[in-house]
């Protein structure tokens, strides 16, 4: 039997989210939109009951599963009692999924209460959509590097169009990846690129703000680690077209891999391993191919329980500690704004997190 979902998005993600609930499985409730006056027209694209308040959803269990594609403020201040409602809603049995990361900002994490210990942490209380551990290439990952040997440097790509998500979800998917791989990295050094262009042509120089919420364009960074490996990434929601992947290189050579599979050659150029996807495509998967995928297995128990198995702090990205990605993701905005190499080490004091 299908469970309900409630929605909570923007109406340009209408078509995703419809794609992601059928790829799931899970039959739409309600839905609503964080935009004000778009939450009637987003139901009836849907064909649903309008949903006028994602707390009120939270606070009294009208749906199986609450989908949080578009935040609005929900997170953002420190003052309102969100993440106690990410807790009452796991604690009725409601799982909550998020394709955004919450709190929105690891300045929020020292400030608010998700980090308060309990039933489960606030920041814990929800699964972010989608971890690249839930995805078919990803999940082969594991297995092939414990052949390949040591990762010494990587290069990740975490690519979306607008209605994805926005630039902090993506950077989000990139940090992940890089703390999945190697490790936590000692320092970021990353620059940001606004969504829009000058009059002559040219990006417009901006700066982000402190918080992930709402963030738009594309950041490139470089992670350095105190054992001297190294790793590079570039994030983007305004890419037009999903891409998540990572080439890394080490003593077995390089490694390609992706939502779909992996590619291996060694290094005197020889292909060791290539693991077929299971859908061919031309372009690779599509964002709500990779976002049902992740989502359906969130849900499962079997999965989220071995998921789990390894602490619950790390159950949020499927594996890594999400307080820490966004620990990492609040250095990389601080490195854009003030154009210096940032200590992860020093945010991490900042924000509480021990």
């Amino acid at each position: 039997m299908s469970q309900r979902v409630a929605i909570w998005a923007q109406p340009n993600q209408v078509e995703l989210v419809r794609q992601i609930a059928s790829g799931a499985d899970l039959e739409v409730a309600c839905a609503g939109s964080p935009t004000k006056g778009q939450s009637g027209a987003l139901a009836s694209a849907l064909g649903v009951e309008t949903l006028a308040d994602l707390r009120s959803v939270l606070a009294e269990r009208v749906a199986d599963v609450v989908l949080i594609a578009a935040l609005g403020d929900f997170g953002a201040d420190s003052d309102r009692p969100d993440a106690e409602l990410l807790v009452t809603a796991s604690g009725r049995g409601c799982r909550v999924l998020s394709l955004e990361a919450l709190p929105p900002s690891a300045i929020l994490l020292e400030r608010g209460a998700w980090l308060e210990p309990g039933h489960a942490r606030p920041v814990d209380a929800y699964r972010w959509c989608p971890a690249a551990r839930h995805s078919h290439g990803w999940r082969q990952a594991p297995d092939a590097i414990e052949s390949f040997g040591r990762v010494r440097s990587m290069s990740v790509e975490s690519l979306g169009a607008a209605a994805d998500g926005t630039l902090g979800a993506r950077l989000i998917g990139a940090i992940e990846v890089v703390c999945w791989m190697i490790g936590t990295p000692e320092s970021v050094d990353a620059a940001y690129i606004g969504p829009g262009l000058g009059p002559t042509g040219v990006a417009v120089h901006a700066l982000p703000g402190e918080s992930l919420r709402d963030l738009q364009g594309t950041m490139t960074a470089n992670f350095r680690f105190a054992d001297g490996r190294a790793a590079s990434m570039v994030a983007s929601n305004v890419a037009g077209v999903w891409r998540r992947g990572a080439t890394l290189i080490g003593e077995g050579g390089s490694m390609r891999v992706t939502d779909d599979g992996i590619e291996w050659h060694t290094p005197d150029g020889a292909l060791q391993d290539r693991s077929r996807p299971r859908v061919e495509r031309p372009w690779g998967a599509a964002s709500h191919e990779v976002m049902a995928e992740a989502v359906s297995r969130s849900l499962d128990p079997a999965v989220a329980g071995s998921v789990a198995g390894a602490g619950a702090s790390a159950a949020a990205t499927g594996g890594v500690d999400h307080a820490l990605a966004l620990i990492v993701a609040q250095a990389a905005l601080l490195s854009a704004r003030t154009g210096q190499t940032e200590s992860v080490e020093t945010i991490r004091h900042m924000s509480g997190v021990v």
